[in-house]
């Protein structure tokens, strides 16, 4: 699988395909506006410094979104590597230890597998050296996380760690209509609600969800209503 973009190098078997529509640049916030604040000020001061941050929190708050935009904001190419869809090998074969920025998510998926743990510890080892950062999401704290390798465990909690929360329904709206705009058309205001109520909380889900009702609009040559949204549905 190669990685997106001209220029780049190839990805290795396991690594992630950076999504393809998504260049952003750091400050330009296409999902969460106004949520997580903290942590995304301390990921604008990361890319410019050298220091590691860990994200943590549930499934949908934002995690990896944060992760790609970071990774597609740069001007280098930065890899950004799912943990659970990724053999730890791959990152001792690939020359992850001296790319710039390192973004790694769903790293749980590796705690208490030796064999991954000590990649970890020495691939963090040769960054560190470098004074090469990276980026690291998962849902639980370092300190709660089965690692078994405590090498390893203390270089992890050694990272800046931010918890991203859960937006509250009057945020989910506005994450709502930037995902809907940055998509295709505007959501009528009834067919919001009726998503925030009857729909997934994970947003990672119903932005999927979203973006392919919005390709079915364009199929049909048709506009978003909640009749339309049920019909959507019914033929997935």
């Amino acid at each position: 699988m190669g990685a997106s973009g001209a220029g780049q190098e190839p990805c290795s078997r396991g690594q992630q395909l950076l999504p393809l529509g998504m260049q952003k640049v750091p400050g330009e916030w296409p999902y969460l506006p106004g949520i997580n604040d903290e942590a995304v000020s301390g990921l604008l001061e990361m890319v410019h410094g050298r220091y590691s941050v860990y994200l943590y929190g549930p499934s949908g708050v934002g995690k990896t979104h944060l992760l790609q935009w970071v990774a597609l904001g740069q001007e280098r190419w930065v890899p950004y590597v799912d943990c659970e869809q990724t053999d730890p090998a791959d990152l001792e074969s690939s020359g992850m230890d001296v790319v710039p920025l390192l973004c790694l998510d769903n790293i749980g998926a590796w705690a208490g597998l030796r064999r991954a743990e000590d990649i970890l510890f020495r691939l963090f080892n040769a960054r560190q050296r470098s004074g090469f950062p990276w980026l690291l999401a998962g849902h639980d704290m370092p300190r709660e996380m089965p690692w078994i390798l405590p090498d390893w465990a203390s270089r992890l909690a050694g990272c800046i760690a931010y918890g991203l929360r859960s937006p509250n329904d009057e945020e989910r709206l506005a994450i709502l209509k930037h995902i809907a705009q940055r998509h295709g058309q505007p959501l009528p205001e009834e067919l919001e609600r009726y998503l925030l109520h009857h729909c997934s909380r994970n947003l990672a889900d119903l932005a999927v969800l979203v973006e392919r009702f919005q390709r079915w609009l364009w199929q049909h040559h048709a506009s978003p209503s909640i009749p339309r949204w049920q019909r959507f549905l019914q033929e997935l």
